[in-house]
């Protein structure tokens, strides 16, 4: 933009000059010259005005497409002078109609420094007020905005007085339970200007120390709302000592994304553990019983996981299956595609699966289909998708919510001879079947048409059904 209203300067000073030879002016002429120049700058800073408020709209726009991102901004406000926390902060919101908390205000020298958490709509329009805004003085105020992973801070010896109280403010000593939940938007760390994210190492290091100093009986310690991941997380081993005693650790609503994060705390006699609302819950949604083991298996004390007591869980829904697939059939019996071959008993063969879709849809059709339940893992995960007022669509995890979804649809009549198999080998130890066909469904006028998708898996001894979508839609809609 600055380049542009340069250039529009000079082409237009160039044709004035043709326009009027600056040797055939008198000295009055030389006046309305300049007169004419300042009416020009006048101008050009109107139009740079129109076009920076243009370009904050149109980020501002953009923005709210965007949604807020989860970086910190790190503003600098650089004057001539030393600014005064009041002016700034006022200055800058008489313009910005974006709503924006500043964290940690500072001065160093002239410059003024604040940081803003999640919000970069209020950065963006803050850095646009570059060179816009007067000081005092009347200086233009130099403002920059910088993305950053976290606040650089150390704190220093008043910072960390004032951070102890906060930290005995938040201390239970009934349940020797200490709660860090979002630190840096304390009340009272904010009123003295102090910011203590913890996502910064040496911020981390401090609060730790000063936690492991006066509170050695630390048994609950509560992190959660403090966007922190695994590396920040090393850290806590710092609290670990010969007699350490915390058992339990709350780390919902923070940035973790893998369990290796667990190998930070092993070191604990951790008994109760919250990951809830964390990116790594997420990639195991559909398979829950896997990830209480996969947690267990690395932290061997652990009882109770994100508020689900373990042993209770795993009583009711790890149990051994006792739907079992023959695989030692005749190859005269009689199967849903073909004939069967003869196949390993750990190996999912063409024979295996179609042996499985048999025995099932022997029973879909009956009073016992919910004793298919039995036909999938654990935590197999059922989805029920359809265009029918009376079939209830969802996605099921585990037994319990399968069972649930079997009752829930109605009966129904499968018309065997409309059936199309498509079977894809995804291993040796995994094949997906996908069926078609027609069916009859109870209340229901007209033919159905249905579409399964199964994952067939070994499980046990026999075989077993780790993922089914399950749709229906009624022909002729």
């Amino acid at each position: 933009m600055g380049r542009k209203s340069k250039r529009k300067n000079k082409d237009r000073q160039q044709k004035l000059d043709k326009m009027f030879p600056l040797e055939d002016m008198n000295l009055d002429d030389n006046v309305e010259v300049r007169r004419g120049a300042k009416e020009q700058s006048k101008l050009s800073k109107k139009e740079r005005k129109k076009r920076l408020r243009q370009m904050m709209q149109m980020s501002n726009k953009s923005n709210q497409n965007a949604g807020s991102s989860c970086a910190w901004h790190k503003i600098t406000v650089k004057g001539d002078n030393p600014l005064d926390k009041e002016f700034v902060l006022s200055s800058i919101a008489n313009i910005v109609d974006i709503q924006f908390s500043p964290l940690g205000f500072c001065r160093i020298d002239n410059s003024s420094v604040f940081y803003l958490e999640n919000n970069e709509q209020a950065a963006s329009a803050i850095a646009g007020l570059d060179k816009r805004l007067q000081g005092p003085d009347g200086c233009r105020l130099k403002i920059a905005s910088n993305k950053c992973e976290g606040p650089d801070l150390v704190l220093n010896a008043h910072q960390l007085q004032i951070l102890q109280q906060c930290l005995s403010r938040r201390y239970n000593n009934g349940a020797f339970l200490l709660d860090l939940s979002d630190l840096h938007n304390d009340p009272l760390l904010k009123e003295k200007d102090i910011l203590t994210p913890l996502q910064t190492p040496m911020v981390m290091k401090q609060v730790l120390k000063l936690v492991k100093e006066n509170i050695p009986e630390l048994r609950a310690l509560n992190l959660s709302h403090n966007g922190l991941r695994r590396n920040h997380l090393q850290n806590l081993q710092a609290l670990q000592s010969g007699c350490s005693q915390l058992a339990a650790l709350n780390l919902e609503q923070n940035n973790i994304c893998d369990l290796k994060v667990l190998n930070s705390i092993k070191v604990f006699p951790i008994t109760e553990l919250n990951l809830q609302f964390n990116p790594i819950v997420e990639t195991f949604k559909d398979r829950p019983l896997a990830y209480i083991k996969e947690v267990r298996s690395r932290l061997a004390n652990l009882k109770v996981l994100d508020s689900i007591d373990i042993e209770t869980y795993l009583a009711e829904n790890d149990k051994p299956s006792p739907y079992k697939m023959n695989v030692n059939f005749s190859k005269n019996e009689k199967i849903m595609c073909g004939s069967s071959s003869s196949n390993s008993e750990f190996e999912v063969t063409d024979s295996t699966v179609r042996m499985f879709l048999d025995q099932y849809y022997k029973l879909i059709d009956t009073a016992e289909r919910v004793s298919l339940v039995v036909a999938y893992t654990p935590d197999a995960v059922l989805e029920v998708k359809s265009n029918l007022e009376l079939v209830h669509n969802g996605v099921f995890v585990g037994h319990e919510k399968i069972r649930e979804a079997l009752l829930m649809v109605p009966a129904t009549q499968h018309n065997h001879s409309s059936f199309s198999l498509h079977v894809q080998p995804l291993g040796p130890k995994s094949t997906r079947a996908e069926v078609t066909g027609q069916c009859q469904v109870a209340g229901v006028g007209g033919t159905v048409a249905f579409l399964r998708i199964m994952n067939i898996v070994p499980f046990n001894v026999g075989f077993c059904c780790s993922q089914d979508k399950w749709e229906l839609k009624l022909t002729g809609t």
